[in-house]
């Protein structure tokens, strides 16, 4: 169980779990849904492929929910987020862009904590699922990015895959959106969105990475 805004890798399992080689791992957001809501999900992966660990991303507030899916969902781990101020969140997403001229990838990580303050969780959990690959990176043999609400699977997901990357693509470009450009541009800057402006969206409910 992780309890941090940045995903340290810190393992809560059992020696016995921590024998097993995680070969599957599928990774959502889960903040602010009732068991309820994230039962058919859930209830699905223990069916369909049991075996993968499950994080979900979640803030520190949907504790008590995600502990009592834990009990019952061995395959779970929590990755908390501490939650942000409410307040400010216009500074936030003004300061790294006027202050610095890198984009994310290749400033400090005082400003890629800046400059993700403001984001919500649900696309922060981008940044959190690239640190739970790469502190897992020799674990995992296959990465599901998903959602969770809304998803059931009726097989398992990592079966007759053959290639590296699966996603879907939506109809519009990135720069027929002005939400999608606006989350590039706050987070890598205009030159990056201005390079991406004529690709297709990829769907942030379905990827997967072999």
């Amino acid at each position: 169980m992780v309890r941090c805004s940045c995903y340290d890798g810190t393992d809560h399992t059992s020696a016995n779990q921590k024998a097993i080689k995680i070969l599957n791992a599928i990774i959502t957001a889960a903040t602010g849904y009732t068991k309820a809501d994230l039962e058919p999900f859930l209830r699905s992966i223990d069916c369909a492929c049991p075996e993968a660990k499950v994080f979900l991303i979640a803030y520190k507030r949907d504790c008590l929910e995600l502990d009592k899916l834990c009990r019952e969902y061995p395959f779970i781990e929590p990755v908390y987020v501490h939650r942000k101020f409410n307040s400010g969140s216009g500074i936030y997403r003004w300061i790294p862009r006027h202050l610095i001229d890198e984009d994310y990838l290749t400033c400090s990580w005082f400003w890629q904590g800046l400059g993700r303050y403001s984001l919500h969780i649900m696309l922060e959990r981008f940044f959190l699922a690239l640190e739970i690959i790469q502190v897992h990176r020799r674990s995992f043999t296959n990465v599901l990015l998903t959602d969770s609400r809304d998803v059931v699977f009726q097989h398992t997901p990592f079966a007759r895959i053959d290639c590296s990357l699966i996603s879907g693509l939506e109809e519009k470009t990135i720069g027929d959106c002005p939400i999608n450009s606006d989350w590039i541009k706050h987070i890598y800057g205009a030159n990056v969105h201005a390079s991406l402006r004529d690709r297709r969206i990829v769907c942030a409910g379905v990827h997967k990475r072999s």
